[in-house]
């Protein structure tokens, strides 16, 4: 999250990614130790095959965008 806000990226895609990340290194500890708790597919169906892609999209079109703008 320091990383996206220091380079300048919407706040936004810096706290998605944290929650992002919290949730695909939580869901599969949980998984782990209660695999009952809540439907795996949940976590590889929903989470990783869909929200992680979406998020890593808007990320290199943020970078894309700022990236024309920016001048060395």
């Amino acid at each position: 999250m320091r990383a996206i806000k220091v380079e300048g990226h919407p706040a936004w895609l810096g706290r998605a990614g944290g929650v992002i990340g919290a949730a695909t290194t939580v869901g599969p500890l949980v998984c782990c130790f209660r695999y009952d708790l809540f439907p795996g597919v949940l976590l590889y169906g929903l989470l990783v095959s869909v929200i992680v892609p979406l998020w890593g999209i808007a990320s290199g079109i943020t970078m894309w965008r700022r990236g024309k703008t920016a001048s060395f």
